[in-house]
């Protein structure tokens, strides 16, 4: 690949990341990560997400103990229940 296109390929997810982290702030969500929060987002491998209508779809993790199971979402958004 040639430093262009991988430079703009780290700026696009630089906007993404800082897009991501602006939406949390936003919504007052509390998130403790230890070291940088860029960083910390860019490493994962399902992240959160800002959907076109700017809600957030976020990876969720369901554990059901009492029938020793467990479902994991990839995009969950913010406006289901």
């Amino acid at each position: 690949m040639d430093r262009k296109r991988r430079e703009q390929l780290e700026e696009k997810e630089e906007r993404e990341t800082t897009e991501i982290l602006s939406a949390i702030r936003e919504r007052g969500v509390e998130v403790e990560v230890q070291g940088d929060p860029v960083e910390k987002i860019r490493a994962m491998h399902e992240r959160p997400r800002v959907q076109p209508d700017h809600s957030l779809s976020w990876p969720v993790f369901f554990l059901y103990p009492e029938f020793s199971t467990s479902d994991f979402v990839q995009e969950f958004n913010e406006n289901n229940t």
